[in-house]
This record gives C-alpha cells, sequence and structure tokens, in this order.
C-alpha cells in the first residue's frame, strides 16, 4: 500500500498462501511509535483507536495516557483489496 502510494510507476505482484491477505492477525503500535506522517498513511488500516488505556497485573493496575492503535487482518485485506 505505502509503495504504491510513494511509488505509483512500479508493479508489484504480491503471493499470500491463503485467500485473504495478512493471516489471522492483530497488529498494534502506541501513539509515539510513530511519526505523524506514518500514522496517516497507516490511518485507513485502523480499526480500533483509544486514547488511553489501562493494563492490569496482579496486585498492580497502571493507567497509560499515550494513544493506542489496532489493525485487524479483515481490515487489512479489505483495505488492501
Amino acid at each position: 500500500m505505502r509503495l504504491e502510494q510513494a511509488r505509483p510507476e512500479l508493479r508489484l505482484i504480491l503471493f499470500e498462501s491463503t485467500e485473504t491477505l495478512g493471516g489471522n492477525h492483530t497488529w498494534c503500535f502506541h501513539e509515539d511509535d510513530l511519526t505523524a506522517s506514518q500514522k496517516e498513511w497507516l490511518a485507513p488500516l485502523v480499526v480500533h483507536r483509544w486514547n488511553h488505556y489501562s493494563v492490569h497485573f496482579p496486585n498492580k493496575n497502571r493507567q497509560l495516557l499515550s494513544g493506542y492503535h489496532a489493525i485487524t487482518s479483515e481490515r487489512f485485506n479489505s483495505v488492501l483489496q
């Protein structure tokens, strides 16, 4: 997807072992993991966004105020198709 945006003159062929792209996965990233431009081109793939979230461990809870994003394989396949 990114190569198509950045270099539309390229011809790409992708081989996948199943009928859908990306298998059966969920990819997540923290708000601060990517630059603004990276988040912009990934935005069509993101299905869930949280402005903050909590993590829970035995005898310990923590509230994280940074954003968190998730991409599912279903969305990945849909956008890339």
